[in-house]
């Protein structure tokens, strides 16, 4: 009994076996309304040939004059990671916007211009799709937070300076010129401290 049952799996490993297909995972989309103006929706990049690193759809933003939003899809696969960011306008096709692997996004507070940050670059869009970039200087190490001060945008990154310590400093931009006003370092240590400005 023992000899069959050795010899049945002798010959199903000589078998191809049928594995089953990952399935595909849907495309990332995002309803967005607008109010009277009707709802748009925004489809995110195919998943196809993506099983191990679906886009996903990770935040909206509305225009604080309620004209215009954004959506954010990311993918992320270990330390590797991507992002595309699309603008929905209402009676207006979707578009995605230029280089837009960015992980903070932030309105101007008149809705005109749309900010987002990468590692170590800014990026502003205005409601056509038009680029301008700046990018940061010195050791940066990436961005951590967005908001707005007196007088312009607050960039608050974290600077790798020794393996026991970063940095944390804030700068400050002209919008939409996106030119550089001021840096203040904030704090040195491993802890991320809340949102600050100058």
């Amino acid at each position: 009994m023992r000899m069959l049952c050795a010899l049945g799996l002798l010959l199903s490993v000589g078998q191809p076996m049928a594995v089953a297909a990952s399935p595909v995972p849907a495309s990332p989309k995002a309803t967005i309304s607008f109010g009277a103006q009707g709802m748009v929706e925004v489809v995110g990049p195919s998943n196809q040939g993506r099983p191990e690193s679906p886009w996903t759809m990770i935040q909206t933003l509305m225009s604080p004059r309620g004209d215009a939003a954004v959506v954010r899809f990311c993918w992320e696969v270990g330390k590797y990671d991507g992002c595309q960011v699309h603008l929905a306008r209402p009676g207006r096709p979707v578009h995605r916007l230029n280089s837009s692997n960015v992980k903070h996004l932030l309105w101007t507070p008149d809705g005109q211009y749309l900010v987002g940050a990468g590692n170590n670059t800014l990026r502003l869009w205005n409601l056509s799709g038009g680029l301008r970039t700046q990018v940061l200087a010195g050791k940066t190490e990436n961005v951590r937070a967005l908001g707005w001060v007196a007088g312009g945008l607050c960039v608050q990154t974290r600077e790798y300076q020794h393996p026991s310590q970063y940095g944390q400093t804030a700068h400050r931009f002209t919008v939409p010129a996106l030119r550089w006003i001021a840096s203040a370092q904030l704090v040195k240590t491993w802890e991320v401290p809340a949102p600050a400005c100058l």
